[in-house]
């Protein structure tokens, strides 16, 4: 019940973690609109209040509107930026800043020791962490903490009255407020930077995890290839990308010659590491930019981006005489040789479709099994 309960806000946190920094930026802009504007609701309401600075609410009055503005021009600039990914980076770390900048009026106004400045910074901190690059929040955090050292220390030499929108010795009595704001900033400090720190490394360790969970699930665990899983979800995305830019690909599918026999004669453990040494050869037997898998059993895929039929041929006949060449030491007194057989696709008949392009090397690879095996043999 619980999980049923969860899985929807559960969907809503991961699909806001996949969002780009554009669309994170303009969430945090259109937040930080909505607290600005109540807070320039509240100031109006507590002109005239017998506790508040009503001369120093009258000038800067002006402060909330200018904000929702700025904001408003941040917004419309960043729509501009939908296709410029670095662009979108900068855009976050500039907004992130000003953010930070403009909000700080509200601890300095109130008091900058206030349960509720620091529930928000925390707040704040911490659900940026999870959006944005560390690198980006700690930049903003660092600012905000500078501020707040030297309106301390503004406070403290007598420079500037505690809680300005307040009237003197509300909040603090007198003669002790330099002690007081020492004691409590030293404090703060401390707790914020351990709370933050403790928070990130726990994050760090939760992403570590994911991904680790994520690479799992498309991995092969014997040959550490993509699985059929990690395999299907690429190539459809490649197909997709070949169909816009009119581009060939292949597919070639391999499998490994009377591998049952293998399996039978010397063992499953015999038969595992036949299947991780075909593995080796077919990573290094074709490009960085070809996608291999482990398809299932003793079967293996390729995807050829911008590859047409002649030279995934070519590229197949090459690894299947380094196959034929290859001797495996299942002992120390005896070798044994692999053979594959090869089966190729391509969209050179524009079908951009990859189930049609799966069952056509399928059937490429059944037609090199009826004729004898260890070939390669092509759709036509």
């Amino acid at each position: 019940m619980r999980d049923k309960l969860l899985a929807p806000i559960k969907g809503t946190f991961i699909n806001l973690l996949e969002w780009d920094y554009l669309k994170k930026t303009q969430v945090v802009l259109l937040y930080a609109t909505l607290i600005e504007l109540a807070v320039y609701i509240t100031q109006f309401k507590l002109i005239g209040h017998p506790l508040v600075n009503t001369e120093f609410l009258l000038r800067w009055i002006w402060y909330f509107p200018t904000l929702i503005l700025i904001n408003g021009v941040f917004f419309l600039f960043g729509l501009k930026l939908k296709n410029s990914p670095k662009q979108q980076y900068y855009y976050a770390y500039v907004v992130g800043i000003y953010y930070s900048i403009a909000l700080m009026v509200i601890p300095i106004s109130i008091g900058i020791l206030n349960i509720a400045n620091g529930v928000i910074f925390l707040g704040t901190t911490l659900l940026s962490l999870i959006l944005f690059p560390r690198k980006m929040v700690y930049g903003a955090v660092a600012i905000c903490t500078m501020i707040y050292i030297l309106s301390a220390t503004l406070i403290v030499t007598g420079y500037m009255p505690y809680a300005l929108a307040l009237k003197p010795n509300i909040l603090l009595p007198p003669n002790s407020t330099g002690v007081y704001v020492i004691a409590s900033m030293a404090y703060t400090i401390i707790y914020a930077a351990l709370t933050i720190y403790l928070f990130d490394i726990s994050l760090r360790n939760w992403k570590e995890k994911e991904q680790y969970k994520d690479k799992l699930s498309v991995t092969d665990e014997l040959t550490q290839l993509l699985n059929r899983r990690g395999f299907n979800s690429l190539v459809e995305l490649q197909v997709r990308q070949a169909q816009i830019r009119y581009q060939e690909i292949s597919l070639i599918i391999v499998d490994i010659d009377d591998f049952k026999k293998i399996n039978d004669q010397y063992g499953h453990q015999c038969g595992d590491l036949v299947i991780k040494s075909v593995a080796d050869i077919l990573k290094k037997s074709f490009r960085s930019s070809d996608i291999v898998a482990r398809f299932g059993g003793e079967e293996f895929t390729i995807l050829l981006p911008s590859t047409n039929m002649h030279d995934a041929i070519h590229v197949a006949e090459n690894c299947r005489q380094i196959l034929e060449s290859s001797s495996i030491e299942i002992s120390k007194s005896e070798l044994i040789s692999t053979k594959a057989s090869f089966g190729i696709s391509s969209t050179v008949s524009r079908c951009f479709d990859y189930e049609t392009l799966f069952t056509e090397a399928d059937k490429a690879l059944y037609e090199a099994k009826q004729n004898g095996k260890n070939q390669v043999r092509a759709y036509r």
